[in-house]
């Protein structure tokens, strides 16, 4: 196989999207939001013994979706905790936003029902 691009770097593009408002207090809240929950997701996850990379934690915006703003969290540990951290952990994260007033967008549907006259 044969390498047919000529640079050695690749150049990603990034789609970003943004509310249509150009109010900057709500752009200043939704940047606070979002470093709440990484501070959540990091006293959640990376303060357990079962961690094994507790120093790099690594939490990141992995989609910006039509409702929600989605992180992707990676955590090491050893094959025998991996289920009992996966699903303690999903517990826990949960139950931490919901004392901190951070909601998980479910999707929603709105139905409009028409009488015929």
């Amino acid at each position: 196989m044969e390498n047919l691009n000529l640079d050695y770097y690749y150049q990603k593009a990034i789609d970003l999207v943004i509310i249509y408002t150009p109010k900057l207090v709500l752009a200043i809240i939704t940047l606070i939001v979002g470093w709440m929950i990484i501070i959540v997701i990091k006293e959640v996850i990376f303060t357990d013994e079962r961690i094994l990379d507790r120093d790099t934690p690594y939490i990141n915006v992995s989609e910006l979706g039509e409702s929600s703003v989605n992180f992707k969290v990676r955590a090491l540990v050893n094959n025998a905790d991996f289920w009992n951290v996966f699903f303690e952990k999903t517990e826990n994260v949960k139950k931490a936003f919901d004392k901190e007033g951070i909601t998980i967008p479910f999707p929603q549907r709105d139905v409009h029902l028409f009488q015929e006259k």
